[in-house]
């Protein structure tokens, strides 16, 4: 399963619990279709959007990350290692987004080391 399926994934089982509707979940960070979409696994999103909409629902960005790893500390590495794989490969326009995505996750000392 992908990252953009797993993140998907949660972001509706975040959603269900919450008892809110795609267009209340979606807000004003982007329209009901993207975040469909992102739901069902079939566009990514980025980590601004991700850390808008986590906020907006007062969902940490830290129990996101530990949800989608299941409190597994070398999963979670392992997603901290792909968002700094983006930022290497240049792969996002996003940067600022992922990095501080990483922060918020408790993984800012990994930055630090790599100095990104």
């Amino acid at each position: 399963m992908g990252c953009s399926t797993k993140v998907g994934e949660l972001l509706k089982r975040i959603r269900s619990d919450l008892g809110l509707s795609q267009k209340q979940m979606a807000g004003m960070t982007m329209s009901v279709t993207q975040y469909s979409r992102i739901e069902s696994g079939d566009q990514r999103i980025i980590a601004d959007d991700l850390f808008e909409i986590l906020t907006a629902q007062q969902v940490s960005a830290r129990c996101f990350v530990d949800a989608m790893t299941n409190f597994d500390f070398e999963r979670a590495a392992d997603f901290t290692y792909v968002l700094l794989c983006q930022l290497n490969k240049g792969e996002s326009d996003n940067a600022y987004g992922i990095k501080r995505l990483i922060y918020l996750c408790g993984y800012g000392a990994v930055l630090e080391e790599y100095e990104l």
